[in-house]
């Protein structure tokens, strides 16, 4: 009789775990932050979704970036995703991007976000 209890509690036990992890929520994504300053320092600006012209926030006038996303996303030297690109990984940093290597300070004007997480053929931010 006792077995049988245990037995009973122990798959009890099995299924509420298995139903914990499947209505667990999805890991929440978070924005691309964008700022005026080498050093993440300066005016910032934040995006959740795809923007094919960033003028009016901050466009062309990026120095560093913080990717706080859970995807990759995908910044353009131009509007309408145009020109010069780099992908930024899921929880990337970029101090400066003015750097030798990249030349990409206040160069921003368009980003897209990639949803599946990868960055195509689009060249990614790697140090030497």
């Amino acid at each position: 009789m006792h077995r049988t209890i245990r037995i009973a509690a122990a798959i009890s036990a099995a299924a509420m775990v298995a139903v914990s992890a499947a209505t667990a929520p999805a890991q929440a994504a978070g924005p691309l932050v964008l700022f005026q300053d080498s050093g993440f320092a300066g005016t910032s600006w934040s995006f959740t979704a795809t923007n094919g012209n960033i003028s009016g926030s901050g466009g062309d006038r990026v120095s560093s970036i913080v990717n706080q996303d859970v995807n990759a996303w995908v910044v353009y030297q131009h509007d309408t995703y145009r020109g010069r690109s780099y992908c930024v990984l899921p929880g990337q940093s970029l101090y400066d991007l003015h750097e030798q290597q990249w030349q990409f300070g206040d160069a921003i004007s368009s980003v897209r976000r990639r949803p599946d997480g990868t960055c195509h053929d689009n060249p990614m931010f790697l140090s030497p």
